[in-house]
């Protein structure tokens, strides 16, 4: 079964909301964030990285597009397939989807490092039944650079 997940890239402005249908475990978006994050920092649009419509559009298309980089090494046909048109989603703010294993809150913050802060929460009570953000509880929060240490060099609890 996949794990499902929520992103919400939130800046000053706005929420940016996004469905993951599958790898939505930390170190699977951690590992995307950190990839974007990266992929932004060495490009001319710098600016992008603390808008959360941007980030979410970026996010999708960085994540797809690996995607395909990957399964196009096996199978030169992966556009058969119909899963590639699946997989991300746009969600309006709390429009929640009963299924998550995990909801981010992505916050791009313009700091002396421009880093972004990450907050992961997990689902209790009965929030698959009748789902909202009262139901979700808090399991890690930090800095992008924190996260990758946590869940992708050192302990991946």
């Amino acid at each position: 079964m996949s794990t499902r997940c929520q992103i919400a890239f939130i800046d000053e402005y706005e929420e940016a909301w996004v469905y993951r249908h599958c790898d939505g475990y930390p170190s699977g978006v951690i590992k995307d964030l950190a990839n974007l994050y990266n992929a932004l920092s060495n490009s001319k649009v710098w600016a992008n990285r603390f808008d959360a419509s941007y980030l979410a559009a970026n996010f999708i298309f960085w994540c797809k597009l690996n995607e395909y980089l990957e399964d196009q090494k096996e199978d030169k046909q992966v556009f058969n397939r119909g899963y590639y048109f699946l997989h991300y989603g746009i969600c309006n703010k709390e429009d929640w989807h009963g299924d998550i294993a995990y909801f981010y809150k992505i916050k791009p913050h313009k700091n002396a490092n421009n880093s972004w802060l990450i907050e992961i929460y997990i689902p209790y009570l009965d929030f698959y039944k009748n789902p909202d953000s009262t139901k979700l509880k808090l399991y890690w929060k930090g800095t992008l650079r924190q996260a990758i240490k946590k869940f992708l060099k050192g302990d991946k609890k």
